[in-house]
């Protein structure tokens, strides 16, 4: 049983391995589409 609960452990951390990297670039990526974005509103609002 203490293999298993290992095992079950080691494949959760693998996992968060994963899915925190993509977490992080999926975050980065709509923080600089929304920065884009409102640097084009403000550009355009403001007229320059």
């Amino acid at each position: 049983m203490p293999d298993d609960t290992d095992a079950d452990r080691a494949r959760r951390r693998r996992a968060l391995l994963w899915v925190v990297p993509l977490l992080v670039l999926l975050i980065g990526g709509l923080c600089a589409v929304t920065l884009a974005v409102g640097g084009y509103a403000l550009r355009t609002m403001t007229g320059g």
